[in-house]
């Protein structure tokens, strides 16, 4: 079983994988900041695309790269324009938005997803491994 898993991870860090994978996230990252297209939408966009990826390998780098980059900016954008990006970051506007007018853009967004974590800790064992939010938003907090 554990050299099944150093295998997929091989091939996932492969170059043709991967290279779909930072298409996907320079994709994922854009139309995240589209506000009102959030990461099920961009999904199935991009499902049709991932049809003409020859191996499913790469193809499913490409979608999950897309995927996982969504949900960060869709909260940039309700925090620093007032608009929300996607369904799930509608809330931040009422504090990070007037938040980001004081220079302090950081603030609600790492409380937003500190607090999202812990519920997910709770509620699924894959919560704890799920760290990329805390990574973006000290990212942000120190941009």
């Amino acid at each position: 079983m554990i050299e099944a898993a150093i295998s997929g991870f091989w091939q996932t860090v492969a170059w043709p994988a991967f290279g779909y994978m930072l298409l996907g996230i320079v994709i994922g990252f854009w139309v995240g900041l589209l506000p009102g297209i959030g990461g099920l939408s961009t999904l199935a966009l991009m499902l049709p695309f991932s049809y003409s990826i020859k191996e499913p390998i790469s193809a499913f780098a490409f979608l999950l790269g897309m995927l996982a980059v969504t949900g960060t900016t869709g909260d940039l954008t309700s925090i620093l324009f007032g608009i929300p990006g996607e369904g799930s970051s509608a809330a931040l506007i009422l504090d990070g938005y007037p938040m980001s007018k004081k220079a302090r853009p950081g603030e609600p967004w790492c409380r937003h997803h500190e607090l999202s974590r812990r519920r997910r800790d709770r509620s699924s064992f894959s919560g704890p491994f799920d760290s990329h939010h805390a990574a973006a938003g000290l990212a942000l907090r120190f941009a």
